[in-house]
């Protein structure tokens, strides 16, 4: 819930600047977690925590395509959320060997001190990355208010309930799976370890296989992994053996884990159309006051032809 109002009032930040201090906060929660005296304090930091990673990734897309070449916004994105695919292969293992071996708290230390890290690195090879000209002349509440209305965009909108409904569906089932392992497969131990380190490994592959396409064909990709995620899901129902539970978990965390390319790659597109453009009617005219947020969220210029109309659309909305 706070992640579009503080995007709104950072957006005449420049960007490198931006993702830098969110960085830089991340750090310093994780540090002060470390020494946490008290619960309140620990739950406090990780707060803070959040409120930082939310405008992380709410703005790690628009920087990737601006730093990407033409015509590859989506390859680009394909191998930054590699990164967190690599984080679930082998940053959570890690952390929580740390935590067995030498507590919670040193290995939240480890990951502010992998963080600070992170950066120097950012500082030394990310380009400036100046805010847009229309983000610079545009007031904070103007842009708040533009900033909000853009769930009003029907295409918007049926991206965002596509994305609450799978995320709820995901975890729903993911909190079982260690359960559903065990009595389907018979994986306990380093059997279930080795599985969800294949889930990991599964979704490395998938994100990169994806990025290869997906600028080119975005809904037909989408539509095939939400499809198969769902079979694989579904499959893990009945108890069918080893075998296949070890399947139907590997194309499970393969699809999850690229979808999330498919969707940064559909609100790439569907942001800089929704910019500036001359209502053709009624039903369009009502959606004009959002157009300017969702040109600056996207980090694209605005396009100099109207859109179509609600009638001339295509049905998908991650349709070019």
């Amino acid at each position: 819930m706070s992640t579009i109002p503080l995007t709104a009032l950072t957006m005449r930040v420049p960007r490198h600047t931006l993702i830098a201090i969110t960085m830089v906060i991340f750090v310093v929660s994780q540090a002060a977690a470390t020494f946490a005296p008290t619960f309140l304090t620990l739950g406090l930091t990780r707060l803070i925590c959040a409120l930082a990673h939310g405008v992380f990734w709410s703005i790690l897309g628009p920087i990737t395509a601006r730093l990407a070449p033409p015509g590859q916004a989506g390859r680009a994105t394909a191998m930054v959320f590699i990164g967190n695919s690599l984080a679930i292969v082998g940053g959570v293992p890690l952390g929580t060997a740390i935590g067995q071996w030498l507590g919670w708290r040193v290995a939240i230390g480890v990951t502010a001190a992998a963080g600070a890290i992170c950066v120097l690195l950012l500082a030394r090879v990310l380009p400036k990355l100046d805010p847009l000209p229309h983000d610079r002349e545009t007031r904070v509440g103007a842009q708040l208010r533009a900033s909000i209305a853009i769930i009003r965009e029907p295409r918007v909108a049926m991206l965002c309930a596509i994305t609450l409904l799978l995320v709820i569906g995901h975890f729903a089932a993911y909190t079982y799976i260690a359960p559903l392992a065990r009595r389907d497969g018979d994986l306990q131990g380093a059997g279930l370890s080795a599985l969800l380190l294949g889930y990991g490994a599964t979704a490395l592959v998938a994100s990169y296989a994806v990025g290869r396409f997906v600028d080119r064909r975005p809904g037909p990709a989408l539509t095939v992994l939400l499809a198969v995620m769902a079979v694989s899901v579904a499959a893990l129902a009945p108890v069918l053996g080893t075998v296949p539970t070890v399947v139907a978990t590997l194309l499970w965390g393969g699809a999850f884990c690229a979808i999330p390319v498919c969707f940064a790659s559909a609100v790439l597109r569907i942001a800089p159309r929704a910019g500036t453009r001359r209502p053709r009617c009624r039903w369009c005219r009502s959606r004009s006051a959002s157009a300017a947020a969702r040109s600056s969220a996207s980090g694209s210029p605005r396009p100099a032809t109207s859109a179509p109309c609600r009638s001339s659309r295509r049905r998908w909305p991650w349709s070019p």
